[in-house]
């Protein structure tokens, strides 16, 4: 287990690393981000001292040299707008993101796994149809068209909820249904699949032939042996519910990363971006260790070796 978690700690370094060069040349293939940033009107002295204050006046191997000295010691530089630092900013976001996503995944759990359960048990019968209706829904709907149908029913129509920004608990039900229902729908299929599969092996059968109550068959001895690829699913899902934001955000102008990030892009804020990618890829890099430790813990027949 040891040499495991070491090689994939050292996989994640390397993961880190090689966003970092990405970000960090992707950020400037379009030129110098005065040319940019600076209006025509900007005399030389002001373009010089925005050169020297972000190391633009410097050679870009320069530059990416500081700006990993900086990372290291967990700087991510400057705000270019708001001249406030980019770690600022983000910290002050994520925990409404984090709040939108812990309820959107709670959506996707509480709704996917019942209803794959459901589905597997009266395979071919109604419930099943409508669970994977609901599930195909999720998948081609947009999120966007979901979360304006939402708004439109909810919001406008019957003035239940409020349309937008964050202003309680009631504010974050509609956002957190738009996010979280494409989840709950590969949830449900993922469970559905695995619980079939796991239905028809020799010891399900046993345990029924034995007089074991359906519902301690279903939900003890089938789930249990059914969540290895629903777990994969559901680690990933967190991750992306944190970090893909930016559509939900959007439209209910929720003050989070993925709002975060859309003002940057159309900004050209620099920094920004290349924080918010850093950190969109350091939590699904932790998203996916948790992932693969918790295998072992769920199911005792995989040993890491």
């Amino acid at each position: 287990m040891q040499k495991f978690l070491f090689r994939r700690f050292a996989a994640a370094v390397v993961t880190l690393l090689t966003v970092s060069v990405l970000v960090f040349a992707l950020a400037r293939m379009q030129g110098d981000p005065r040319t940019i940033l600076l209006s025509d009107d900007t005399t030389q002295e002001d373009y010089d001292a925005w050169g020297r204050e972000f190391g633009l006046d410097k050679p870009i191997t320069v530059q990416y040299l500081i700006y990993m000295g900086k990372l290291v010691r967990g700087d991510l530089g400057k705000s270019v707008l708001q001249r406030v630092p980019v770690s600022k900013l983000i910290w002050s976001r994520i925990p409404n993101s984090a709040q939108l996503a812990a309820l959107a995944f709670f959506f996707s759990i509480i709704i996917g796994v019942p209803l794959g359960v459901l589905a597997a048990v009266t395979r071919g019968g109604v419930w099943d149809y409508l669970a994977r209706s609901f599930a195909i829904i999720g998948h081609a709907a947009p999120s966007f068209w979901i979360g304006l149908v939402l708004i439109f029913v909810f919001a406008v129509s019957l003035e239940w909820l409020p349309t937008s920004r964050k202003s309680g608990l009631d504010s974050m039900i509609l956002p957190a249904i738009t996010l979280g229902w494409g989840s709950a729908g590969g949830q449900l299929r993922l469970v559905r699949s695995s619980m079939l599969e796991v239905l028809d092996t020799e010891y399900v059968k046993l345990a029924r032939a034995k007089g074991v109550p359906g519902l301690s068959v279903i939900w003890k001895h089938a789930l249990r042996n059914a969540m290895i690829a629903p777990l994969t699913f559901a680690g990933l899902t967190l991750a992306g519910l944190i970090t893909g934001t930016i559509v939900v955000e959007t439209i209910f102008a929720w003050p989070g990363l993925g709002l975060l990030s859309i003002q940057a892009l159309n900004n050209s804020d620099y920094p920004v971006i290349q924080g918010v990618i850093l950190m969109v890829t350091l939590v699904y890099v932790v998203s996916a260790f948790g992932v693969d430790i918790l295998y072992a813990y769920l199911d005792p027949r995989i040993k890491y070796t």
